[in-house]
């Protein structure tokens, strides 16, 4: 998991691949340094409007099960040829 401060007000949570996993709101001006807990527990995000979040990252990266297996088969559901048409949409509306 890597984390990114952001001139948008929001810091962002990514998958190791590039994706973007979650977008955290909270400051009202750029987000200016961010920084783990040694336990990767915590996150803490301070800005230009003064103020530090301390996220609690077990708690905001509460896994949705259904979203997380549909991310876990997608490439299958995309490219195993023995699947109907109707199969390779299962979960568009989920991951």
């Amino acid at each position: 998991m890597l984390a990114s401060a952001s001139i948008d007000t929001t810091v962002k949570i990514w998958h190791r691949d590039g994706r973007l996993y979650r977008t955290l709101r909270g400051h009202s001006a750029i987000v200016r340094d961010i920084a783990f807990s040694p336990d990767g527990q915590m996150l803490a995000s301070a800005s230009g409007d003064r103020t530090i979040i301390l996220w609690n990252l077990d708690r905001i990266l509460q896994l949705d099960k259904l979203a997380y297996a549909c991310n876990w088969v997608k490439d299958y559901l995309q490219t195993n040829q023995q699947l109907e048409q109707s199969d390779r949409h299962l979960c568009s509306d989920f991951g």
